[in-house]
């Protein structure tokens, strides 16, 4: 391990050029005053969050409906936009969201989740508020397991 150490302190390592996205995310618009009074679809749902995020949010999403409607949102850093994108960590984004804010208390966390995960790990929100955290957690109902109903037989 020393010699591994030592050749990569001597390496001529460069950093890599800052990342420039090519395809830039256009900034969502704010609800027109004629929405105000309109039902709110999943659409409208992500764009209101993704009017509120601020350069100290981090945004956690479970798998799901709650990844792929989130996928427009634009965080200030790529590091701040974590997700799950495999089924079987549904409920990954309530318990991964204490771990962003256990590792930086200075960050605003917004958890997205779906109700079906939701009720596998939303009982962690105890462990956040005994820590004296507060995110802000989003619930989608679709009424359950949206994601699975498709792939089970019956």
């Amino acid at each position: 391990m020393m010699a591994f150490l030592q050749g990569l302190k001597e390496s001529k390592l460069r950093r890599r050029p800052a990342f420039k996205n090519p395809n830039p995310a256009v900034e969502p618009e704010p609800l027109r005053k004629s929405e105000h009074q309109d039902k709110l679809d999943a659409e409208d749902v992500f764009r209101i969050i993704g009017l509120h995020l601020t350069e100290d949010c981090v945004v956690v999403c479970d798998t799901g409906d709650a990844l792929l409607g989130a996928i427009g949102l634009r965080t200030a850093k790529r590091k701040e936009f974590i997700a799950a994108a495999y089924y079987l960590t549904m409920g990954f984004s309530v318990p991964a969201s204490i771990g962003v804010m256990a590792a930086d208390r200075k960050k605003r966390v917004v958890a997205i989740v779906g109700d079906g995960a939701f009720q596998m790990t939303g009982m962690e929100l105890s462990t956040a508020a005994q820590q004296g955290m507060a995110s802000i957690v989003v619930i989608l109902n679709n009424d359950g397991y949206g994601t699975q109903r498709f792939i089970l037989d019956g």
